[in-house]
């Protein structure tokens, strides 16, 4: 495999797994929504959404570095 090819690959499983954390961490509602679910969720499922979302934001991390130094350097 070429780096061009690794870089394009590990753009787009970034840009999926950093699209996850946005859905998984409600970032993207407005706030009266964010009230609504705050009220609505219990906290069991609030942690497991919280772990999802922080999950997928370490996994991430590394993912886009990798894809920036090749685009980069």
């Amino acid at each position: 495999m070429n780096s061009a090819t690794i870089q394009r690959v590990s753009g787009y499983i970034g840009l999926v797994l950093f699209i996850c954390t946005i859905i998984t961490s409600g970032a993207m509602v407005s706030g009266d929504r964010q009230r609504a679910n705050y009220s609505m969720e219990d906290t069991g499922d609030k942690q497991q959404r919280e772990n999802v979302a922080m999950a997928c934001l370490v996994a991430a991390i590394p993912i886009l570095l990798v894809w920036g130094f090749l685009k980069y350097y």
